[in-house]
């Protein structure tokens, strides 16, 4: 196999789009218009490498470059929330086992070598987050620290009365007593109602003392332009606007991006039926999981747990000099980066 390192051109948008989404850990914050949208909203410069044997995309990797404190810093995906996992795509080799580690490990030098040559001679910090489980090693012998991280999600192949019966005793209560409330209201909402969800969010972090990095404007220009693949469920209550979320789609999983703040309303638990709802409508269009986008928070934990979710891990992947380290703790600290 001879492998070529090149970084991907608008010539080369459609073959990437198209990897995208013929990969099993493809995300929708693979797709080139999210990276560049997200780009303009991060001021950061969008590298956008490709691996390829002959014509054939066998991989690509998405890097975010910034430069702080006069340190180089490599990450993907990017600080501040934008997305929760990105990192390389690779193909799915089918071959023997000593083939595919061959290959693996042969990609993630070339990476390397090109990042080495042609972006940045001197890294201070280098950071990935990967649903990829596969094979990190690669990573570890090049002396990156991997590290596990957990998200949850709940499998939507079983039917509807299983998926809520395996809830805790109190979310059921609460569930059944919301789905018959005459005054709580579940409607699809458009790109404003993502909007004041996002407003909301950036309100309890505020409130707790926490900056928050979502910029609204980032919001409703990642919902519009993504509208087929984003779908924003917003609840009322006597017909005013409470609360919602904002889920993206994408091959055969939704994801829960932004939203969930409990809105502090006389019914008990509002957010595990925006949850159902967003359940029972993804059920119907097909998709096979719900990811809830994250496990690592313990105080988020507990109530995500009560909706009987499976634990799933992913890696992060990280490089850093002391330099580096510093930096990006000074960097999180005065962004207000948990």
């Amino acid at each position: 196999m001879k492998i070529n390192i090149l970084s991907a051109k608008e010539k080369d948008y459609k073959s990437w789009d198209s990897f995208v989404e013929k990969s099993v850990y493809g995300t929708l914050f693979h797709k080139i218009k999210w990276l560049q949208i997200t780009k303009n909203h991060t001021n950061s410069e969008l590298i956008l490498l490709m691996a390829k044997n002959n014509d054939e995309v066998i991989s690509i990797f998405p890097i975010f470059c910034s430069q702080k404190f006069k340190l180089n810093f490599l990450l993907s995906p990017p600080e501040g929330g934008y997305m929760p996992y990105l990192g390389p795509l690779f193909s799915d080799f089918q071959t023997k086992q000593s083939a595919f580690e061959k290959h693996h490990r042969q990609i993630v030098s070339k990476y390397q070598e090109y990042i080495s040559s042609n972006i940045t001679k001197r890294i201070n910090f280098f950071r990935i987050k990967t649903l990829d489980v596969r094979d990190v090693r690669p990573f570890q012998w090049d002396n990156f620290k991997v590290t596990p991280n957990y998200t949850y999600a709940i499998c939507l192949k079983h039917d509807s009365k299983q998926i809520k019966e395996s809830f805790s005793q109190s979310t059921r209560r609460y569930l059944n007593n919301n789905l018959r409330n005459t005054s709580l209201e579940i409607q699809m909402g458009n790109s404003d109602d993502a909007v004041r969800i996002n407003q909301l969010v950036s309100d309890r972090y505020t409130s707790q003392g926490i900056k928050y990095g979502i910029k609204d404007s980032f919001v409703k220009e990642i919902c519009e332009v993504f509208s087929d693949y984003i779908d924003v469920f917003i609840l009322r209550e006597n017909k005013k606007f409470v609360t919602g979320l904002i889920i993206v789609k994408f091959n055969n999983s939704v994801g829960h991006w932004i939203g969930g703040t409990n809105p502090g309303i006389k019914a008990k638990d509002p957010i595990s039926l925006l949850h159902w709802n967003v359940i029972e409508r993804s059920k119907k269009e097909g998709f096979e999981f719900y990811d809830l986008f994250g496990a690592n928070t313990e105080k988020l934990c507990k109530h995500k747990s009560k909706l009987n979710p499976k634990l799933k891990m992913y890696f992060s992947i990280k490089y850093s000099s002391i330099l580096g380290n510093v930096g990006a703790k000074v960097y999180r600290k005065l962004k207000g980066i948990e």
